[in-house]
C-alpha cells in the first residue's frame, strides 16, 4: 500500500517590498524587474534536493534514509491524481512551476504579485512559504526641479562624484594588484595613472556641457539638438538634488516608502516577515527612513533590509544648503542630529535590529564599495573583503572600528557604465542569495549555528567560475576595443589593415550605400562615402561590434547553464572555454599589431608574446572577494 506524505503545515506570510533607485519608473517596472528572478529561482530550488540545495550531511542522510525506506512516496507533499494528469510516456509540454500565483497586478498604482510555494527545507521537512510582492514607487511623489536649478547643483557635484570615482576605482585596482611577484603592483600604477587621464578628460566635458547647455537652449537650431538629451539627463538625475538639498520634497519620498513598508508590516502581523530590497537612491531612501526619525515605530519594523547599489554614503542625508556642518561643528552650536543611517542601525536594540545586506559591484561607483561611517571605514571593509577570512579578523579590520552590514562584494558586467543597473540579473550573486533568504534556505555553522554566507557553501565553485567569468567579460570587452583603436589608429598596421581589406572594405561600402540609399556626390552622406578613411572606420566598428556581441553572447549562454547547474563541477566544463576562444585570438592580434608598428623589432615581439600569454591567463587569478559579516559594534 502506498503512503500519502502529510502536507506542509501553513507558514507565515513573507511580504517582500521592492524600492527602485534614481529616475523615473513606470507602473511594475520595479516590481517585474525583482518579482520574475526571484519566483523563478525559488521554484528552481523547490525542485531541487536538499543535498543539492546545500543540506548538512547529517540532514541528507536523512532524506536518502526516507528517501530508501519509501520510495514511493518520498519526501515531496503529494495531492491526488487530477484528470488528464501527464503520463510517463506522454509528449513534453514544458516543465511545470513548482509556483501557485495568486493575485498578480500589473500596470497600475497598486501592483502586486503574490504567490505560494512548497519544498523541502535543509533538514528535509517539507515546508510551504507565501510571498507577496509589492514596489514602492517613489519618483512620482514630487515636482521635479527646473533644468537651471539642476545644472547648478550639477557643476558642484560633478567634481565630488570624480573624487570618489577617482578614489573608489585607484584603491580597487590597488587592491585586487595584490600578488603576482610585484607585477601587478606595476599594472596598477599604469592603469591608475590612464584612468586619472580619462576622468580628467570626461569631468572637462561634463563641467562644460553643464555650464553652456542652459544658455545654448534658447538658440533655436541649436535648442533642437539639445533638448532630447538635455531632457534625459534632467529626467535621469533630477532626483538626487530634490533628496540632497530640497527636504520637503525628500520628506515626500521617505513618505511613500513608509506607506509601503507600513502596509507590507500590517499585512504581515506580528508572525509574517517583511523583507525590503532597495537599489541606488532608493537605499538611501529607506535606510535613512528605517534608520532615522521613525527607528523606533513598530509600523515600520522590518526582518530583512537588502541594499544594492547603495547611494547612502554618496547621497547622505537631505539638507537645505550643500554646506554640511561637521557633528564637532554641530556640538559647538548646541546641536545633535542622528546624521548616521549605520550608527543608528548598529545602536538598535538586538530584538528589534533587522538582518540589513548590503551587495555592491566590484565596478559600481555608486555606492564605492561597502556602507559604512566613513571613508577610511568603507575602504577598511572592501580591503577585508579581498583578504582571507583569518587575515581579516587578526588584521587590520579586526582593530578597526568600522561599522556595517554584511556586505556582499559581487561581479555582475565588468562595466562601469552597467554594473549599477545589472543586480537583478546576477542570479549567482544576488538573486540566489535572495530567495534562499525568503525559503529559509541558508546553510548554518555546525559549531555555533549561526547563519552562513546565502550562497551555501556548495556553491562557492559555482561562486568562483561566475567571478571569473565576468573578468573573462570585461577583459575581452577591452581587448576588442583595444584591436579596432590599433588596426584605425597606429599608422602601420593601418596601412596593412586597409591593403589586406580593400574587397571586404568595398563590399562594406557598396552595402552601406544600397541601405541608406546614397549616391555619389549628393548630400551629406555622399560626402561622407567620399572620404577615404569612412568605409574602413564602418568596417572595422562593424566587426568590433561583431566580437563584443558574440563576446557577450558566449558570456550569457555561459552562465545561464552555471546558474542552472546543480552544483556539480562536471555540469560546465565544456562552456569554460568560451573566453578563451574570443581572447586568444584577440590577444594574439595585438601582439602581431604592436610588433608590425614597431617594425618587427624582436625585443617588442619577445615583450608582445609575454603580454599576450599573461593576459590569456589574467581573468584565472587574483583573489575572489568574500563575504563580510555585519558589525554593528566597535571591538573592545
Amino acid at each position: 500500500m502506498s503512503r500519502t506524505v502529510a502536507g506542509p503545515p501553513t507558514e507565515p506570510l513573507v511580504e517582500l517590498v521592492v524600492v527602485h533607485g534614481i529616475g523615473r519608473q513606470t507602473a511594475g517596472q520595479t516590481l517585474l524587474e525583482w518579482a520574475e528572478p526571484i519566483l523563478q529561482r525559488m521554484d528552481w530550488l523547490a525542485k531541487g534536493s536538499p543535498a543539492e540545495n546545500g543540506a548538512t550531511p547529517s540532514a541528507q542522510a536523512v532524506a536518502e534514509d526516507a528517501a530508501r525506506r519509501s520510495p514511493e512516496a518520498g519526501l515531496r507533499p503529494t495531492a491526488p491524481a487530477e484528470a488528464g494528469t501527464a503520463q510517463p510516456d506522454d509528449d513534453s509540454q514544458g516543465e511545470p512551476t513548482a509556483l501557485e500565483f495568486g493575485a498578480v497586478v500589473l500596470g497600475t498604482a497598486n501592483d502586486e504579485v503574490t504567490a505560494s510555494i512548497h519544498y523541502l527545507d535543509l533538514e528535509a521537512t517539507p515546508r510551504s512559504v507565501a510571498l507577496h510582492i509589492t514596489e514602492a514607487r517613489w519618483s512620482e511623489a514630487f515636482l521635479p526641479l527646473s533644468r537651471t536649478q539642476i545644472f547648478t547643483w550639477g557643476l558642484g557635484f560633478v567634481f565630488r562624484a570624480v573624487g570618489r570615482l577617482l578614489v573608489y576605482l585607484s584603491t580597487a585596482f590597488w587592491v585586487t594588484s595584490r600578488g603576482f611577484w610585484g607585477i601587478g603592483r606595476v599594472i596598477a600604477v599604469m592603469a591608475i595613472a590612464a584612468l586619472g587621464l580619462v576622468v580628467g578628460v570626461l569631468t572637462l566635458v561634463a563641467v562644460v556641457f553643464l555650464a553652456l547647455s542652459g544658455p545654448l537652449l534658447i538658440f533655436p537650431f541649436v535648442g533642437t539638438a539639445l533638448k532630447p538629451v538635455v531632457d534625459s539627463l534632467v529626467d535621469f538625475v533630477g532626483d538626487v538634488p530634490a533628496w540632497t538639498q530640497r527636504p520637503t520634497r525628500a520628506a515626500a519620498m521617505r513618505q511613500i516608502v513608509a506607506t509601503a513598508v507600513g502596509a507590507a508590516r500590517a499585512r504581515a502581523g506580528d508572525d509574517g516577515r517583511v523583507m525590503v530590497v532597495a537599489h541606488s537612491e532608493g537605499a538611501a531612501i529607506t535606510a535613512n527612513l528605517l534608520f532615522g526619525d521613525a527607528i523606533l515605530t513598530p509600523g515600520l519594523r522590518v526582518d530583512t533590509l537588502v541594499t544594492v547599489g547603495s547611494a547612502l554614503s554618496l547621497l547622505g542625508r537631505p539638507s537645505f544648503t550643500s554646506h554640511r556642518l561637521s557633528p564637532a561643528e554641530l556640538a559647538a552650536h548646541g546641536l545633535s542630529l542622528t546624521l548616521n543611517p549605520v550608527r543608528a542601525w548598529g545602536a538598535m536594540p538586538a530584538a528589534s535590529r533587522p538582518r540589513w545586506l548590503d551587495f555592491f559591484a566590484t565596478w559600481d561607483v555608486i555606492p564605492s564599495g561597502p556602507t559604512s561611517t566613513g571613508g577610511a571605514a568603507r575602504r577598511t571593509r572592501w580591503t577585508a573583503s579581498y583578504a582571507p577570512a583569518a587575515e581579516a579578523e587578526q588584521g587590520a579590520l579586526a582593530d578597526s572600528p568600522a561599522l556595517g552590514p554584511e556586505e556582499h562584494p559581487v561581479h555582475n558586467t565588468a562595466s562601469a557604465l552597467t554594473d549599477h543597473q545589472s543586480y537583478s540579473a546576477n542570479i549567482v550573486q544576488v538573486i540566489d542569495p535572495l530567495a534562499r533568504i525568503v525559503l529559509g534556505l541558508e546553510t548554518r555553522d555546525p559549531a555555533t549555528g549561526k547563519r552562513e554566507r546565502p550562497l551555501v557553501a556548495a556553491g562557492a565553485e559555482q561562486n568562483r567560475l561566475h567571478v571569473r567569468a565576468v573578468k573573462e567579460l570585461g577583459l575581452n570587452r577591452l581587448l576588442v576595443l583595444l584591436l579596432a583603436a590599433l588596426c584605425f589608429f597606429v599608422p602601420t598596421l593601418s596601412e596593412l589593415f586597409r591593403l589586406t581589406t580593400t574587397g571586404p572594405v568595398s563590399v562594406v561600402t557598396t552595402a552601406l550605400k544600397w541601405l541608406l540609399q546614397v549616391k555619389d556626390g549628393e548630400g551629406i552622406w555622399g560626402w561622407l562615402f567620399s572620404l577615404t578613411w569612412v568605409p574602413y572606420f564602418a568596417l572595422v566598428a562593424g566587426a568590433a561590434a561583431l566580437l563584443l556581441w558574440a563576446n557577450g553572447a558566449l558570456w550569457q549562454l555561459f552562465e545561464t547553464r552555471l546558474a542552472s547547474s546543480r552544483y556539480d563541477r562536471p555540469a560546465v566544463p565544456r562552456l569554460r572555454v568560451w573566453g578563451l576562444i574570443v581572447r586568444v585570438p584577440l590577444a594574439l592580434g595585438l601582439a602581431a599589431g604592436a610588433t608590425i608598428a614597431a617594425r618587427v623589432h624582436p625585443l617588442v615581439l619577445v615583450g608582445s608574446l609575454i603580454a599576450a600569454v599573461a593576459v590569456i591567463a589574467a581573468p584565472w587569478f587574483g583573489r575572489i572577494p568574500r563575504t563580510l559579516a555585519a558589525r554593528t559594534q566597535p571591538p573592545d
